[in-house]
């Protein structure tokens, strides 16, 4: 209906990623057909990964943002998605409520930087970090850009970025 629209629209990328998770987590149990539950996926991934997302997200409680990572491991579950990338929901969600973690500082302005400079959004797997990291590598490598003074520095700054993400916790 229109008003929903209009509502749906009102909302914020996390409140519309929260809704969306939990509409996931209740076709998962009911056994929706995976076509439903990826667009479901891709509808999340887009919400999280924009930046006003990634800036709400970075802004939850542990066990909210544990709460996200576990109905998103269980959504890729149900879809059959690599292990790997599964697992690494299921750590997120585990090292958001350990305490130590609680209470470690946390640098989100250099992560989001990182991640922003790569392109990849707060739910991006290690395989996507590493994905994106290479095309950049590629198109910023000082060999090919000889004629910028700046290469070196660009590529350094495209390192550095790659070395936080790559076991980064997540923002």
């Amino acid at each position: 209906s229109p008003e929903g629209q209009q509502e749906w629209q009102q909302m914020g990328p996390l409140d519309r990623t929260i809704y969306l998770q939990m509409s996931a987590d209740i076709l998962c149990k009911i056994g929706t057909s995976k076509e439903i539950l990826s667009d479901l996926k891709n509808q999340i991934l887009n919400e999280m990964e924009s930046p006003a997302g990634m800036a709400a997200f970075a802004q939850l409680p542990h066990d909210k943002r544990a709460e996200v990572y576990e109905q998103q491991g269980r959504l890729l579950e149900a879809l059959g998605e690599d292990p790997e990338t599964i697992n690494w929901y299921k750590e997120n969600a585990a090292r958001e409520r350990t305490e130590d973690f609680r209470q470690a500082p946390r640098s989100l302005e250099k992560e989001n930087a990182a991640r922003e400079l790569l392109g990849v959004g707060p739910n991006a797997t290690p395989q996507e970090i590493r994905k994106a990291y290479h095309a950049l590598a590629l198109k910023l490598h000082p060999d090919k850009n000889r004629d910028d003074p700046e290469a070196t520095a660009k590529f350094q700054e495209l390192n550095n970025a790659f070395d936080l993400l790559k076991n980064a916790k997540p923002a």
